[in-house]
């Protein structure tokens, strides 16, 4: 029998669930209320578990306390078996409570947005520093979006280390999307790569007036001092792309659709984030680019830029893409819904789906071409659910 066939069909089926039984909402939430009592309910910041270098010398507020753990064991999540989750404190007989006597094989699991406080490794950088990957959400690479959705863009800067800094180990606990929650186990390794936040990090978001495909596009230069793309000097055709419909920067700090953040992610991970609601925008079925960029000045004086995507000491290119593994992909699925809007492997055209990220080094900047196409026909797909009882790995 071919097991190709095989595979690539379950893997349908799963996104198939996937799509029916949830919506896309903002990441990291809590799990459902999960019937008679117990649970966690309340909502706290998630913790740091993955290294960071802070490399413009401004940083960010972290929970808890470097080398400081609080576990306390009423907290506990327990993994056993081939994956299986439970909640000790869930009340007997929901869906969540755990086995007595636990399995021998139980590991405590210490959940993000809980009381549990840990804190991985962090340094604050003095000196020009390369960044050495740029994983951009595997949503953008992956499909097409409708004039309806809520698009999550995510940016993760990523450094390999010369010496190890500490991190800790996580563990998946349940669902996916916004019930997905994840937990330590609270031991310590010694993480060979760190994430980098930049204080400098700038989102552009703008309308190409030509298909993505179109060889006129080379035609655009960026613009440094107002963050955009423009067309080069001397071009006489046709407007190829549009003013900006998002142009911020994380230090332009704020709430709302018009700011652009960074923030820990349930995985425990310094990430930039951005959802943009196509509908909100009154943005029109269209190609857009979607830049991540790093500015060259700061509105405090004092504080300068030191994060590059080329070898400070040379300028010669160092920043690759991450390139998605099939964990990945597989994982990322639930990033792909919105409310009531079906998602796509495939633009409607048949062209196939997703943008290819470009790096320019010597404008310090990434960008992706996305599609947005109209809304298709028929009912909305996906529900309000969430994330459909334990998760069994």
């Amino acid at each position: 029998m071919n097991t190709t066939w095989i595979k690539a069909l379950l893997t349908g089926l799963l996104f198939f669930a996937l799509c029916c039984q949830l919506s896309f909402a903002q990441r990291g939430g809590p799990p459902p209320d999960k019937g008679g009592g117990g649970g966690h309910t309340e909502t706290l910041g998630n913790n740091l578990s993955f290294p960071v270098i802070f490399s413009d010398g401004v940083t960010k507020t972290l929970r808890g306390e470097f080398g400081v753990m609080n576990f306390p064991p009423e907290d506990a999540w327990y993994v056993y078996g081939e994956g299986e989750t439970c909640d000790s404190s869930a009340d007997p007989g929901s869906e969540l409570s755990c086995p007595v006597p636990l399995p021998e094989d139980a590991v405590a699991v210490f959940p993000q947005q809980s009381v549990s406080e840990w804190q991985a490794e962090s340094v604050v950088n003095t000196e020009p520093m390369a960044i050495h990957w740029i994983d951009w959400g595997d949503n953008l690479e992956s499909v097409d979006w409708y004039t309806r959705s809520q698009v999550r863009i995510e940016h993760v800067l990523i450094q390999d280390l010369a010496e190890p800094m500490d991190e800790f180990e996580m563990v998946h606990l349940f669902g996916w999307g916004i019930d997905e929650l994840w937990g330590t186990t609270g031991n310590v390794l010694e993480g060979m790569q760190a994430t980098i936040y930049s204080d400098f990090a700038r989102l552009t978001i703008q309308q190409l007036l030509v298909d993505r495909d179109d060889p006129l596009l080379a035609y655009l230069e960026w613009d440094p001092v107002d963050h955009k793309f423009v067309e080069a000097e001397g071009y006489e055709g046709e407007p190829l792309i549009s003013e900006p419909l998002l142009n911020k920067a994380v230090h332009e700090v704020g709430d709302g659709p018009g700011y652009y953040s960074a923030e820990i992610n349930v995985k425990g991970k310094i990430i930039f984030g951005y959802t943009w609601n196509v509908r909100d925008f009154n943005a029109e079925p269209a190609d857009y680019r979607i830049t991540f960029s790093l500015d060259m000045t700061h509105p405090d004086p004092v504080v300068s830029l030191k994060t590059f995507m080329t070898d400070p000491g040379t300028d010669e290119p160092i920043t690759m893409i991450v390139p998605m593994s099939e964990e990945e992909s597989v994982e990322s699925v639930v990033d792909l819904f919105d409310s009531g809007e079906p998602f796509a492997l495939e633009s409607e055209d048949g062209t196939g789906g997703g943008g290819t990220a470009v790096i320019e080094h010597e404008n310090n900047l990434t960008y992706m071409d996305v599609r947005i196409l109209e809304r298709s026909g028929g009912g909305g797909g996906g529900g309000k659910g969430g994330g459909g009882g334990p998760r069994r790995r």
